[in-house]
């Protein structure tokens, strides 16, 4: 995220393919010298990202999957 964007809100926000699958991410590619801890953390960083995504919205909030949604999603 640009940091311009760091504290903006937006009227409507679009987070689209927050699937199952995909989000979080299965395999993201990460660089080869990259310790297990971080891997491990990897999961949350994401969950963290769609977080700050989803809080950019000071109105209207789309979430949008195909097929089954993203674990990160309420049920």
């Amino acid at each position: 995220m640009p940091h311009g964007m760091k504290g903006l809100e937006l009227r409507r926000v679009a987070v689209i393919g927050v699937a199952d699958g995909i989000v979080p991410a299965p395999d993201a590619p990460t660089p080869a010298t990259e310790d297990p801890t971080a891997r491990a953390h990897a999961p949350q960083r994401e969950r963290g990202l769609l977080y700050v995504a989803c809080a950019r919205a000071s109105g209207l909030l789309y979430v949008s999957y195909c097929g089954r949604a993203s674990p990160f999603l309420p049920a």
